[in-house]
């Protein structure tokens, strides 16, 4: 059972390079790392940038990218693995980097990527050693984790076709749920069936990207009209999390309790928790400039396991939480 309260808070905007913290009680830590591709101005001016949740550490990984858009983690390895979109004269690619911005490596290019070579949204299935990438109406592909062995999983479709677009990815243990960026439909397959999609009972207006929760049972995603919802995969229990966001277009879960989300519109990065027995202390705003993906990275309390949750804030806020069953 679920329960859902209103709150407000009020966030300020800082100018480029800075951040404004909402932190809970004196004393409280935050642990874990946030990560987002940023355009900044494109055509080799993007980047990929890192920050803690309490907003301290912040850190360029990479620069010197065209225009990032999507991005994964591969913790175990230090590894960053980015989807770096078409723009201008410049072709996409997917492309790999160390956590210590080092080893920026060229996996996927050219043909490889699709008719228009364009690379977007990207995730990970770290167990099947495959990544995954669309490009909106270009249809979504696969690749060793090393760019070898690329395979169409589904060729593109245009925009009015039976199954619309695959724009937007997730993975939630052994499914690859697959979102369109024209209709909103969300359809989910199996890994070992990468290309058998069947639809499923909910709609996500405005979603540029989502994210699952631990349990697979709940979907949020950023309304690129400014707000976070979420919504059950049967599509019975609509919610609006958060509103007035500029242009939200990222979006990901911490696990535990909290979301976090980039704003093209508002260029900066938000986080706030969505459990409604915690007080409205917890949001973050971090001045970005061009943010569009976003990934986390959790430790968790088992020796060497990390949880990992990727994959897509100054104005006035009105949120209402719920907790997950």
């Amino acid at each position: 059972m679920r329960r859902a309260k209103l709150m407000r808070a009020q966030a300020g905007f800082c100018g480029a390079g800075a951040a404004l913290l909402l932190l809970g009680a004196p004393g409280q830590a935050e642990a874990g790392d946030i990560y987002w591709a940023d355009w900044a101005t494109g055509n080799g001016a993007g980047a990929i940038r890192t920050v803690n949740f309490d907003g301290s550490g912040f850190q360029e990984v990479i620069g010197g990218l065209n225009r990032p858009v999507g991005i994964a983690l591969d913790v175990a390895n230090q590894h960053v693995y980015i989807g770096d979109s078409a723009f201008g004269t410049t072709s996409g690619a997917i492309r790999r980097v160390n956590f210590n911005g080092t080893g920026l490596v060229t996996l996927v290019t050219g043909a490889d990527l699709g008719a228009d070579q364009d690379a977007q949204h990207i995730r990970l299935d770290l167990a099947g050693g495959k990544m995954y990438w669309a490009s909106y109406h270009q249809g979504l592909r696969r690749a060793n984790l090393n760019g070898s062995n690329v395979e169409v999983v589904e060729p593109a479709v245009p925009p009015t076709g039976p199954d619309d677009t695959r724009g937007h990815l997730a993975i939630r243990g052994a499914t690859l749920y697959a979102g369109s960026p024209s209709s909103g439909a969300v359809y989910q397959s199996a890994l070992t069936a990468p290309g058998s999609f069947t639809a499923l009972p909910v709609t996500t207006p405005g979603a540029n990207d989502m994210a699952l929760n631990a349990a697979g049972t709940l979907l949020y995603w950023p309304n690129a009209g400014g707000s976070i919802q979420s919504n059950n995969l049967a599509g019975t229990d609509p919610q609006t999390l958060v509103t007035g966001l500029g242009s939200p277009l990222g979006v990901a879960l911490t696990g535990d309790g909290r979301v976090v989300w980039t704003e093209r519109g508002g260029t900066r990065i938000g986080i706030d928790d969505i459990d409604p027995n915690t007080p409205s202390n917890a949001q973050l705003v971090f001045a970005a400039q061009n943010p569009f993906g976003i990934a986390v990275i959790i430790p968790v309390p088992e020796p060497g396991a990390v949880t990992l949750l990727a994959l897509g804030g100054g104005a006035l806020f009105m949120r209402r939480r719920r907790t997950e069953a």
